[in-house]
């Protein structure tokens, strides 16, 4: 059977703008894939589109596992407040993850919803097998936002630099993204790091990557997590510190924290049911990595857990979004919770 091609992100992008373009807006859109910078970003341009001049107030965020179909359809069905449409944003809810009838009940709904309403689920994976995922394709638009090929992330880099007044050679953008790898958000902070060094040059030089960039900030990541596996709280701490004196936001820091809690919980699930190599192909990563990295990593997880460092993680960043609490504070907090005994169950999260 010959495999799918996977459609580029730029036509996704493309079909987008056309529709915000000519104001032709589906009631209901999924804006998903691995990309934590371009899921916020088209959400943000889809709300703003949407509302057009309309109030904040039409405007609602719903976030979490806890989220019911009842309160979307509630909300759903209230007019907006002196202007054309409302907006309803459902950020990492249990819609698109979980079968049952929660989904069941939006899928109904789908189909008589106000014209005056408009549904935007944000998610990481949802399952593509779902009947829900499947409504919002057939009444509405799903667009994915998976990394770039080579090509396009190379010039998306590149016109970042270009837009802060700087030149970068193909062999010192090559040492970039070897420091800062393939994740758009960490590349986001690396380069407004390195433009700040480089202010008053025209080009940048390996040397000044070398200087202060971080070597492929989701390794350290992955380092961190480990220290927080094995009990190192100490440890875990020096590295978050480490990051911080590196000037890497406390914001890209949580983000991917939740990516690898969710990457880990993804693995734990999947190798219940099927072998290393199977799920390293479902996950679309490295087998040599889930073998060596990931699967002895998940002995510090005991069945439960990692669910539960995955809401406390998307709890930290709703509370400092909220402005609840600042995101340095929700970062330590975090590391603090999940950094207890080892291999215990009845760690407190």
């Amino acid at each position: 059977m010959p495999k799918k091609v996977q459609t580029p992100y730029r036509e996704y992008e493309a079909e987008l703008d056309r529709q915000i373009r000519e104001q032709d807006f589906k009631p209901v859109y999924l804006v998903c894939g691995e990309q934590d910078f371009l899921r916020t970003q088209n959400v943000r341009k889809l709300q703003a589109a949407i509302l057009g001049d309309g109030d904040a107030m039409n405007s609602t965020l719903l976030k979490g596992p806890d989220i019911r179909a009842s309160q979307v359809i509630e909300m759903a069905e209230t007019l907006p407040f002196f202007a054309e449409r409302r907006v309803i944003t459902l950020e990492d809810t249990d819609f698109l993850k979980k079968a049952g009838e929660e989904p069941e009940k939006l899928c109904e709904f789908l189909t008589e919803m106000p014209k005056t309403t408009h549904l935007i689920f944000e998610e990481i994976a949802p399952n593509a097998t779902y009947k829900l995922y499947k409504a919002i394709a057939k009444n509405g638009y799903v667009m994915r936002c998976d990394t770039p090929d080579e090509r396009q992330l190379r010039e998306w880099t590149a016109g970042l630099f270009s837009r802060d007044g700087l030149r970068i050679a193909n062999s010192t953008l090559n040492l970039f993204l070897e420091y800062a790898g393939t994740d758009m958000l960490a590349i986001r902070s690396e380069e407004e790091k390195l433009s700040s060094y480089c202010l008053g040059q025209e080009e940048v030089r390996p040397e000044d990557i070398r200087a202060v960039c971080t070597p492929v900030l989701k390794d350290r990541i992955f380092d961190m997590i480990s220290a927080i596996a094995e009990g190192k709280r100490d440890q875990a701490l020096m590295i978050y510190m480490d990051l911080v004196k590196l000037q890497t936001p406390p914001q890209v820091i949580l983000s991917l924290m939740l990516r690898q809690y969710r990457q880990l919980l993804q693995v734990q699930e999947l190798l219940v049911r099927m072998g290393e190599k199977e799920a390293a192909a479902e996950l679309k990563i490295n087998p040599w990595v889930l073998s060596n990295k990931l699967r002895p990593l998940l002995r510090g997880y005991p069945p439960g857990l990692l669910e539960k460092y995955v809401e406390a993680c998307m709890q930290a960043d709703f509370d400092y979004k909220n402005g609840k609490i600042s995101p340095e504070l929700a970062v330590e907090k975090l590391i603090v919770l999940c950094s207890g005994i080892p291999g215990r169950a009845d760690r407190k999260v």
